[in-house]
């Protein structure tokens, strides 16, 4: 889209773009796909399966418990629902 937007704007079409994709829910380390049913939240997914996704799969950057997250608050650099 940029490169088609960029000629009626008086600007020089870009070479390449740069984005950053969504993490999987194990973590940005991990492959977001859709052949691993639990590594991402699909449009598909019923209510049911999203909430078990996100309580038993995503990458919490706030601790094991509840305490360890009160306690120690979270890191956003990690948290994937964040």
């Amino acid at each position: 889209m940029t490169r088609d937007v960029a000629d009626k704007l008086n600007y020089k079409k870009p070479a390449s773009i740069y984005s950053t994709f969504f993490p999987a829910l194990q973590g940005a380390k991990e492959k977001m796909s859709s052949s691993i049913p639990n590594s991402a939240i699909l449009v598909t997914d019923t209510p049911a399966e999203i909430k078990r996704k996100v309580n038993g799969f995503a990458l919490s950057g706030g601790g094991a418990t509840l305490e360890e997250h009160k306690k120690n608050g979270a890191d956003l650099e990690v948290d994937v629902p964040y």
